[in-house]
Order: C-alpha cells, then structure tokens, then sequence
C-alpha cells in the first residue's frame, strides 16, 4: 500500500493499513510483499491478533521475515522462515481439534499449523501438496479442509483437494480446470443447498466453446456451476484462459447472492451447446433464493466492450424498427443480458444484442452500423474492418455477407451515413475514412472530397435544408 500527501509526495510504504471511512491509519512499522492474513486468537494474549504471512517482510527492521503478528499497538515477528519455503494463504478452522490457524504454501507438505508456539507439519508427508489457496468445509464425512493449488496421488494430478483429520489426502477431479499461471481458488459459502467450497481458476476455452470454470464441492461431489469464456480482444479469433479469481456472498437487499469475479468475457449456465450468455465486465452473480435461485446472471446492465486498440467504438443514431435508437459499433462483447458480437442497439430502455453467423463469429469485425431498405426490407449494414473494404449485411441466419456494389469500405472507415443530395435518385450512401468523402451510384464509388486528417462527418440543417457537414485540416489551416 502506498498514500501521497496533496504535493503528491509518498507518506509511507508501509504494507498494512486500516481505512475508518475517513483516514488511513498504517499498522505499525511493516513492509514487504503480504500474501495472506487472518485474524486468530491463540491463547497467548487477551484476544484475538492478526497475522501475516508473506515473502521478504520487514518488522521492526527484522529482514527477512514470512509471519507476523499485530496485537493492536505493535509488530511481533512470529518466523523468519518456513520449512514450506512460500506461505500463500491463511484459514482459521477447527479440523477436528480446536479451532486452529493454518497456513499453505510451497514446499514441505504444503500445509502447516500454528501451536501457540511454533509452527508444525499439518498435512501428509507420503503426500506433498501445493497450497494456493484454502477453505474450511463441514462436510458430510465430518471437517475437512480443502485446498487449490496442486497434488499428485497415484500418478493423478488434481489441482483441487481435501484434508482431513486423520491426515488423509484425497484429489478432487474437476474437469477443464488446469493450474497453470493463474492460482487455484476454493471459497468457502453458505448457499440454498447448504455448506460447500466454490472452486475457481483457470480454464482454457476454444472458440465459440465456453467451458465450465465455476465449481460447486460439498464433500460428496462436484457440481459444474457456470461456464465461462474469455476474448482476449474481440477482433482476434485468439481466446485465452477464462480465469475465476474470487469468490463473495452478499445480500444486496434482494436475498443472498454468491459474486465470482476475474478474467471472463461471459458467461451462463453449464452447457456448452445451452448457454445463454451474460455479459460480465468481469463479473457474475448466482441469486440464491427467488426464481432467479441458482441462475447465472449478470452484474450491471449497458454494454461491454474488450478495449481493444486496434478499433474504436463508433455510436451514432439509428432510423431502425420504426423508432431512433442508438447503434455503438466496435469491440463490443455484450448487449443487456446476452453475449453481443460487435454490434450493440440501444432503443433508450432495452439493449438489443447481435450474434452474427457462428461460421464467422472471430472474424466478423464491424466498425460502423447504419440501417437501410434493401429491395423492399429493412437491413443493418456494416462495415468491417478489412483492407479490401466489406460494407453489406447479413441475409437472414446466412454465413452469406451481401456486400454492397461499390462500397469503398475498410479499415479506416468512419462514417456510413445515407444522404439525399439532390444529385441522386434518392439517398446515396455515402462513406468519410480519414482522407475523403465517397459517394456511391449506381454500383459505383466517387470521390468527393479528399484531404489530410478528415475528422468528421455530418448531415444537419441551419434552416437551408439538410446539408453535408466536414471537419478536417485544410491546407491554408
């Protein structure tokens, strides 16, 4: 944690604070990298402290150090070092003994509890773990404490498992979820069904297949809880590992809810050929009472977009089902409450998706949207962002892209508007990239205008009716 004065220059860079809702208040003199902390009362003071774990902690200038303690007025370094090698997590839970404050790391057995005094081996030497992440269950076969991060049992390899009192390791299979460079999360929560541990981490998705990152263990079984899908960039075909991070139960006024949040494009219920996406920004919820009980919705309304750099988001208005409504075209990824490709419709109450053709789901990159009559039918036309310039529609459910004759679109384009300029049979459409103005007749593009840095582009009327308006830099400035 770091904090500025108003001169913007640092205050402290200390490692741990409290925040009142009105001041920072830094706890004592620590500094380092904290991984995890808990607060835990172990008979060696009147209450509770708080400990931390981390890696090249500093307290009270000890250097290094890898725990500690807080009893409200100073740091007390609890060890130097670990035989685990790398502390990650802390959990406070009672595995059959007492309540007792455990810490999972790297290294050793993987797992370790504090005595009051010291610190001893908790898990099973036969069977070393490797411990991101750790939750408490009070499951059917009794207290059992359940770990992300990696275990291998009789040439299996599990990035889940559980332990229980008497010592005993067991892997817990959860399909699609691999550890690689993302941790392993297991939360313990309270839902509909009672007590379970949420597993989440990183699953790799293949295009247009959203796989199951989202897990529900309740000493007996796992349950698939939502499928997920992450686009690195809406303009590539590339998909990366759709990553759950965390997990969070709140009652929002509405009953309880379970939040999951990390590195997911969007989301829906299990299934890969049955799911009915959400955008997610990032996030999504899973009401636990009500009729929306056990679904996967999403978080906040409007549209999401990847922030790509390669394209820009394009809005403008729209004449389209009879009504004006807002068109925003780019890296969109969601619309409302469904999965969006490119395309979002805004009509000021309801957002309106657009899913392309799947055949070209990865490929189809529209940059700009304007409505048309096309032979008798009103058509969403789109410019996609492509050196050959494609600007037409889609007929119906048809991978077919009709393109329109003489279309001068492409990469640059940044206005598609239809204008009726007297010189035509009609509204002409007409197209403004960054160096000119084109008009198409009859099947075929002219040139305008043409000039360096064309900014923009628009049809107004100041009382002379309406009237093509540009905004560029001219050669005499």
């Amino acid at each position: 944690l770091t904090a500025q004065d108003e001169a913007g220059a640092p205050v402290t860079r200390d490692s741990l604070a409290t925040w009142d809702g009105d001041r920072r208040q830094v706890l004592g003199r620590l500094s380092g990298s904290v991984s995890a902390m808990a607060g835990f009362d172990d008979g060696a003071s009147a209450g509770p402290r708080l400990f931390v774990v981390g890696t090249g902690l500093r307290v009270n200038n000890q250097f290094p150090v890898e725990a500690a303690r807080w009893d409200g007025h100073g740091w007390e370094v609890v060890t130097a070092t670990f035989p685990l090698g790398h502390p990650t997590t802390l959990l406070e839970f009672d595995l059959g003994q007492g309540s007792q404050l455990f810490v999972g790391g790297v290294g050793g057995t993987g797992l370790m509890r504090w005595t009051g005094s010291g610190w001893v081996e908790a898990g099973n030497a036969a069977v070393p773990i490797l411990v991101q992440s750790l939750a408490g269950l009070a499951g059917p076969h009794g207290p059992e404490i359940v770990f992300g991060g990696g275990v291998l049992i009789d040439g299996q390899s599990y990035n889940y498992g559980r332990i229980r009192g008497d010592g005993s390791v067991a892997g817990i299979s959860t399909p699609n979820v691999y550890f690689d460079r993302y941790p392993s999360v297991v939360a313990s929560m309270t839902d509909r069904l009672g007590p379970a541990v949420y597993l989440g981490g990183g699953s790799p998705t293949t295009l247009g297949v959203p796989v199951a990152s989202c897990h529900r263990y309740d000493g007996d079984s796992v349950t698939p809880l939502a499928a997920t899908q992450r686009f690195r960039d809406v303009t590539s075909t590339r998909n990366d590992q759709s990553t759950i991070t965390s997990f969070a139960s709140f009652d929002d006024g509405t009953g309880l809810q379970v939040f999951a949040a990390g590195w997911v494009s969007a989301c829906g219920a299990p299934g890969a050929e049955s799911v009915e996406y959400a955008p997610t920004g990032l996030m999504f919820r899973m009401p636990q009472t009500g009729p929306d009980a056990g679904r996967v919705l999403r978080v906040g309304s409007g549209f999401a977009s990847s922030g790509s750099e390669l394209y820009r988001i394009s809005s403008r208005v729209i004449r389209y089902a009879g009504r004006d409504q807002l068109a925003i075209a780019g890296p969109v990824l969601s619309a409302g409450s469904s999965a969006s490709w490119g395309i979002a419709i805004f009509d000021g109450q309801t957002w309106s998706p657009f899913v392309p053709p799947a055949q070209v789901i990865g490929v189809f990159r529209p940059t700009v949207v304007q409505s048309v009559t096309v032979n008798g039918f009103e058509r969403l036309v789109y410019n996609q962002s492509s050196s050959a310039g494609q600007i037409g529609y889609f007929e119906g459910a048809s991978s077919f892209f009709n393109f329109l004759a003489g279309n001068p679109g492409g990469p640059n384009l940044r206005e598609l508007f239809y204008f009726d300029d007297t010189m035509t049979d009609g509204p002409a459409l007409y197209t403004q990239d960054s160096q000119s103005i084109r008009r198409v007749v009859n099947g075929q593009s002219q040139t305008l205008f043409s000039g360096s840095e064309l900014k923009s582009a628009v049809v107004g009327d100041l009382g002379n009716g309406p009237q093509l308006f540009i905004g560029a830099r001219f050669a005499d400035g």
